[in-house]
């Protein structure tokens, strides 16, 4: 709290920030001891190419995301009821957590589609210059001849 002799709305809505960022850190924290390392616990990491193909199966797709957050609710609460005790159960709300889960993998897969996307790009732009490079030196295009 940050100002004790401000009005009543002013001491309040200081409570009120500090109760959200309270909240904010123990929901981090419930995520972090959840997903440690960015991964449910007990589910092996995948390769990029893997993680992305699978985000890309997901991009567009309402009912696939619905589904895929689905699953994760239900593992979340299972967790939970193992790890947490109703009190504290009572404070974590699971969609939350879901909800943030796919919006840091959606930002982290939309990245990692833009760096691929852009090597092939690249890649495709170097393709095509080498071979109008070797299509000019065939016709013969570019090379002035001493006379």
């Amino acid at each position: 709290m940050k100002r004790k002799d401000g009005t009543f709305v002013d001491v309040t809505e200081d409570m009120i920030n500090q109760l959200s960022d309270d909240v904010d850190i123990y929901i981090d924290s419930v995520i972090e001891a959840l997903m440690p390392d960015g991964r449910p616990f007990g589910m092996e990491l995948k390769d990029p190419e893997e993680e992305l193909q699978d985000y890309m199966n997901l991009r567009g797709n309402a009912r696939a995301w619905w589904d895929w957050m689905a699953v994760r609710y239900d593992y979340i609460v299972s967790k939970m009821q193992q790890m947490l005790t109703p009190e504290q159960m009572a404070k974590v709300h699971p969609w939350d957590l879901v909800y943030r889960y796919a919006i840091n993998f959606s930002a982290k897969m939309e990245k990692l589609y833009a760096r691929m996307e852009q090597k092939r790009l690249q890649q495709e732009l170097d393709n095509y210059q080498e071979f109008r490079v070797d299509d000019m030196l065939e016709e013969g295009e570019g090379i002035e001849y001493a006379t």
